[in-house]
């Protein structure tokens, strides 16, 4: 993962506290030898232990680097800095990876961002049920690269996201899928996505002010009222 690599580096870091396995799958995974051997990450958490020789090599490399790893599950707080991020799936395992996936809910001052991996079906359900009993959530990263399968209404009506960036690439899937899209813009969801946007940061100060920053272009997949209170573009 060489473009995450290099937007760790941008921010400043120089270790990673807590590295989010959220399910073994090589999109996800394939990439954590080079950033596990540049930010040699204090704790690793995971849900899903994954049984394939990618997983094998990630935990091999974490072992090198002298990482924790460890299992958790809904209910787990994570720190992040002065952060905390609430786990808020998977409950029990079902044996479905994406389905499996860890959800976290982080709250910066005041603004609810929710990283949903690639969550579906009733974990998705009880992850929306969650959300409902709080405030809207500010940015929903879609699960499943944006998956027709994933970000159902429900879902959408209870996590009543302002913003939602989709993490894609050209793919033979068809990802992002109409579907989805046309679900987040009746939901009226700003929607962008890292194929036509680039990489997309969102910078929230500490009264809650929030900036954004695109590599590429500021221009969303969907349009509504919301927009960012403040962007910049940077090439």
């Amino acid at each position: 993962m060489p473009t995450i690599s290099t937007q760790v580096t941008k921010s400043g870091a120089k270790r990673i506290d807590t590295l989010v396995i959220t399910h073994p799958h090589a999109d996800h995974i394939g990439g954590l030898p080079d950033v596990i051997a540049k930010f040699k990450p204090r704790l690793a958490v995971y849900a899903e232990p994954g049984t394939t020789a990618t997983w094998r090599n990630v935990k091999r490399d974490l072992a090198r680097v002298g990482a924790k790893l460890r299992q958790i599950k809904s209910g787990a707080v994570l720190a992040f800095g002065k952060l905390k991020a609430k786990v808020l799936s998977p409950a029990h395992l079902s044996g479905d990876p994406n389905s499996d996936s860890i959800v976290i809910l982080l709250d910066a001052a005041g603004k609810r961002f929710l990283f949903t991996g690639d969550c579906t079906g009733p974990n998705e359900a009880a992850v929306g049920a969650i959300c409902a009993r709080g405030p809207p959530v500010y940015v929903l990263k879609v699960a499943h690269h944006g998956s027709a399968y994933s970000t159902g209404n429900s879902f959408l009506s209870q996590t009543r996201p302002k913003f939602a960036v989709i993490s894609v690439g050209h793919n033979s899937y068809g990802h992002p899928s109409p579907e989805t899209l046309a679900r987040l813009k009746a939901h009226h969801v700003r929607t962008y996505t890292t194929q036509r946007n680039g990489n997309v940061t969102v910078t929230v100060a500490a009264g809650g002010h929030a900036t954004w920053a695109f590599s590429r272009s500021s221009t969303p997949l969907s349009s509504t009222s919301a927009t960012p209170s403040s962007f910049t573009v940077r090439r």
